[in-house]
Parts: C-alpha cells; sequence; structure tokens
C-alpha cells in the first residue's frame, strides 16, 4: 500500500469538492445578481 498515492488522491478530492462548492456559491450569487435585476 503506496500511503503517498493515497493522500494525493485525497487531495485531489478535497481540491475538486473545493471546487464544486466555488461553482455551486458562484451559481447562486448570478441567480441573486438575475433576481436582483429582474426587479428594477
Amino acid at each position: 500500500m503506496n500511503w503517498q498515492h493515497v493522500n494525493v488522491k485525497i487531495n485531489e478530492r478535497k481540491d475538486f469538492i473545493d471546487i464544486w462548492s466555488m461553482i455551486k456559491r458562484l451559481k447562486t450569487a448570478y441567480g441573486g445578481l438575475k433576481d436582483k435585476l429582474k426587479v428594477y
């Protein structure tokens, strides 16, 4: 069992989750902006 390899895999997954949550945040922010524009 190569522990370094396992750690790299875990870190890659963590980065992927970070990117995913960032995209989700951007999407919600974009949705909020669109709603604001609709109001004006």
